[in-house]
């Protein structure tokens, strides 16, 4: 398990990497953040809940972005 702190700076990695793209995928943001795919998809899922995030198009197509 992750600490409280790691988890912390995986969701502002992701963040940056969104914001450095504009818009990015789950395999983008997974590559570029060191993660696997089932923790970005947890933690993309957990910024859109907070609003920090926009999900846009579905399945394969679903690309993700700042408010």
């Amino acid at each position: 398990r992750r600490r409280q702190t790691d988890v912390a700076a995986c969701l502002e990695a992701i963040v940056a990497c969104v914001q450095r793209h504009t818009s990015a995928q789950r395999a983008t943001i997974a590559e570029e953040c060191q993660l696997s795919p089932a923790n970005a998809s947890i933690y993309l899922r957990r910024l859109c809940e907070e609003g920090r995030l926009i999900r846009q198009g579905e399945k394969s197509e679903t690309t993700y972005r700042l408010p």
